[in-house]
């Protein structure tokens, strides 16, 4: 009887996580891409203490955030982060990592009205064909980040550099790792910052480390934020 008790207690605090979450039980779809785990965090002290303030009503702390992507231009100014966070693990299941984007909603400067979780896929990211205008005041305004290469783990860092040494094109900076896929060889999936013909978005940067390590850049594409924000 304690046994079933116990079984009860367990579903039913995994029932009130996730409708407070907003967020079901992710199952793996990452593709064949194995997530990296995030390396470095962009958000000062000051934002990373805003960050807690204003989920910690919504979500729970299973979620850290890495970097602070946009904010809204609409009335509330949202903010938008990229996350990673973890699933519920029941033995002998672990808990998954998986990215995710987190739209804090603001009704006024100092009050949330709500928290929107949606999660990235690693395999097939949410793309924009035609890049945004900077000029669209209707959109988030993307965040420029700091061109630092800690975001990326070490071997991902020699890659990145060598691949974008004959790279023409925007200035690509890297705000996280996503995954990485074993083939001949290993593919590299980074979401950057880029900055070039007039215009700044994030995009999703595709790096391919051949077996001799030669290194190349097989595409990079805008991501469309906007899907992932109510």
């Amino acid at each position: 009887m304690k046994r079933v008790k116990a079984l009860l207690r367990l579903l039913l605090a995994t029932c009130l996580v996730l409708a407070g979450t907003g967020i079901a039980a992710y199952a793996s779809d990452t593709g064949g891409w194995e997530l990296s785990k995030a390396q470095y965090s962009f958000l000062t002290k000051a934002q990373k203490k805003t960050y807690k303030k204003n989920v910690k009503k919504y979500i729970s702390s299973a979620f850290t955030p890495v970097a602070l992507l946009a904010e809204s231009t609409e009335e509330g100014a949202d903010t938008i982060y990229l996350c990673q966070g973890k699933t519920l693990g029941t033995k002998p299941k672990k808990p998954e990592s998986y990215w995710c984007i987190v739209t804090v909603r603001n009704k006024t400067e100092k009050k949330v009205s709500a928290v929107t979780i949606r999660k990235l896929s690693i395999s097939e990211p949410e793309l924009n064909e035609e890049a945004r205008s900077s000029d669209d005041d209707s959109e988030p305004v993307i965040l420029p980040q700091k061109k630092d290469l800690n975001a990326l783990p070490a071997d991902a860092r020699k890659v990145f550099k060598k691949a974008l040494k004959k790279y023409v094109g925007l200035d690509l900076r890297p705000v996280a790792l996503l995954g990485t896929q074993p083939v001949e060889g290993t593919n590299y999936r980074i979401l950057c910052y880029g900055k070039g013909h007039g215009t700044s978005d994030l995009y999703i940067l595709d790096l391919y480390n051949d077996l001799k390590n030669k290194a190349t850049v097989e595409s990079v594409d805008p991501f469309s934020l906007e899907s992932y924000c109510p």
